[in-house]
Order: C-alpha cells, then sequence, then structure tokens
C-alpha cells in the first residue's frame, strides 16, 4: 500500500497543501520556513502512534491577534491505494470494508483527521473519518487509526497455531 495523495488545511504553516507522492521514494527538500517540517508533523498525527496532540499553536492563522474561539478547522486527508499492479490485502479490505471505494484508478480509502477548537469545552477534539469518492465522510472510531497504521498485521484465532 501506498500514501497517493495528502491534503492539508490550516495546519501550522500550511493554509492549503496537496502533494501527490509518486511511486517510491520521495524527497522533500525546501527552503527553512516552507512548511516540511510541518507536513512531516501532520502526517505523524494523523497516523502516528497513540493519541494525536494537537496544540492551539498548530493552527494556521493569520492574523496574531485571533482567539481559540475562532480558529479554523485543521483537515489533514491521506489517500491511501493498494501498489501499481497490487490488490488490498484479505486482511485490510475485511477491516476497511465500509470505508473502502473504488474510482477510475481502483480501491480508495481516504483517511481524514480533523482537529478544531472547541471554546465550550476549552479544548481541542479530533474526530476520524473515512470519505468516500461521492466526499461523504464517515465517522471512523479512533481505534480503525491504529489498525490503518499496521494493515499486514497477523491475525489470531483461537485453537490456531
Amino acid at each position: 500500500m501506498r500514501i497517493s495523495r495528502i491534503h492539508i488545511e490550516n495546519f501550522r504553516s500550511l493554509r492549503n497543501f496537496d502533494l501527490d507522492p509518486e511511486d517510491g521514494l520521495n524527497l522533500i527538500v525546501g527552503e527553512n520556513n516552507t512548511g516540511k517540517s510541518a507536513l512531516l508533523a501532520a502526517l505523524a498525527l494523523a497516523l502516528g502512534r497513540g493519541n494525536p496532540n494537537f496544540e492551539v499553536e498548530d493552527f494556521y492563522v493569520t492574523d496574531p491577534s485571533a482567539t481559540s474561539e475562532n480558529l479554523p478547522s485543521i483537515m489533514i486527508d491521506i489517500d491511501i491505494r493498494p501498489e501499481t499492479g497490487q490488490h488490498l490485502s484479505t486482511n485490510f479490505s475485511a477491516d476497511f470494508v465500509d470505508e473502502i471505494s473504488f474510482d477510475s484508478t481502483g480501491a480508495l480509502l481516504r483517511f481524514r483527521t480533523q482537529a478544531h477548537f472547541n471554546p465550550v469545552e476549552e479544548r481541542i477534539i479530533t474526530e476520524y473519518f473515512a470519505v468516500r469518492t461521492d466526499d461523504a465522510p464517515m465517522q471512523m472510531y479512533p481505534s480503525k487509526r491504529f489498525t490503518l497504521r499496521t494493515p499486514n498485521r497477523k491475525r489470531s484465532s483461537v485453537g490456531s497455531r
């Protein structure tokens, strides 16, 4: 499997960012303060270990006097597809049967992480979605995020060796 597209909105210095990685190795090169580390941090928050800890400083703001009540939502979309010429594993397909959709290029899982500041609770709320090809987001339980990180894990079954 491979990441075929990354879209990030309102995360640190990335107001509206798109990347379509090529097959194989991709290098990220650029001048200081252009968003290289922000891209890696966004991927780590969306796919990393444990619960993501977004901070108020992670929200993209243009007005230095902005308050936490009017921060824009952070959105990180990651499109995952099988490698060229391959298919999704049976285990992965079973785990994500409702979330996988198909477009003209085959199987697609669009995984979305959204974060917004809730002024009533005075905290950042993080939610996970699978987004179908018709752009309909479906709530995804956080535990699916951990399954997504390890799609080729071995399943254990009672009574088998």
